[in-house]
């Protein structure tokens, strides 16, 4: 089905509430660089945060640092190193979260203060494959987690969750999203010689655990490729918004359901400021 008046309007505001704003620089500006930071390790992965009017940018390293810098002078405001690498970092309001796995397979979430860096609290478990990927439950401080072939939700202080899902293998989950009383853990299903590769979906009861519906769909890509992107809005949902290869036709999936899904056959008519680059091409 074509995406047209009202749906594309959606579309487009969910895609830029979801973006955030555009900045720019100055003639003036370009090529300036205002500070460098040495010795804070090769990283794999960075979050630019406001916390108590201040700019951090928090970043996690190869050498299994978590670090927070001041974004206005580059000091480091505190440092973290831990005994095992860190695949997961995600800044919000006065929290760091950070999703670590050992060689032994077992799983760490550690939430950190994002002005100190103290230990806010941290949970651990034997993880089968390690730690995938974690995110914070919206208006809570508990945290969910894929940690080997669970997916569990773990409130502040405690050993053990307050509910896990066997996930069987369907998928090798990389992203989970959180929207009202849903949670989508997303994962990517390889290729076989009767199918292309795919995404598999599991919506879960955010409070009980309990499986709502699960599904595949975005037949030929996969997560962490260039043409797909995850897009989160509180008002108008979440969704998955890819291209297909040497194609000009983008889908657009809401998560949950599974049909309709739309296609805009014309992407240049949304406002390209608003576009990944990727998805330009």
């Amino acid at each position: 089905m074509k995406l047209t008046g009202g749906s594309l309007a959606l579309a487009v505001l969910a895609l830029g509430s979801s973006l955030g704003g555009v900045h720019a620089l100055f003639p003036d500006e370009a090529g300036r660089i205002d500070w460098y930071r040495a010795q804070i390790g090769v990283a794999k992965k960075m979050q630019a945060h406001t916390h108590n009017d201040t700019a951090y940018i928090y970043s996690i390293t190869q050498r299994n640092a978590v670090a927070a810098l001041r974004a206005d002078d580059g000091q480091i405001a505190w440092r973290q190193v831990l005994s095992e690498p860190v695949g997961t970092l995600l800044a919000r309001d006065d929290r760091v979260l950070t999703l670590s796995s050992s060689s032994s397979s077992d799983a760490h979430v550690h939430v950190w203060d994002a002005g100190s860096g103290a230990l806010a609290w941290g949970f651990s478990q034997a993880a089968g494959g390690g730690a995938r990927t974690a995110t914070f439950v919206r208006d809570s401080d508990d945290v969910i987690a894929v940690l080997g072939d669970e997916l569990v939700r773990v409130a502040p202080g405690s050993n053990t969750p307050a509910w896990s899902l066997a996930l069987n293998g369907t998928a090798a989950y990389k992203r989970i999203v959180v929207h009202g009383k849903s949670v989508f853990a997303i994962g990517n299903v390889a290729s076989t010689r009767q199918a292309k590769q795919q995404l598999h979906v599991v919506e879960v009861d955010t409070a009980s655990g309990a499986v709502k519906t699960q599904y595949s769909t975005a037949e030929g890509v996969s997560l962490g490729g260039g043409s797909l992107v995850v897009l989160e809005s509180r008002e108008y949902g979440a969704y998955l918004v890819w291209r297909e290869s040497d194609n000009i036709v983008w889908h657009i999936h809401r998560l949950g359901m599974t049909s309709p899904m739309w296609e805009i056959y014309h992407a240049k008519m949304v406002e390209v400021a608003l576009m990944p680059p990727d998805m330009l091409t």
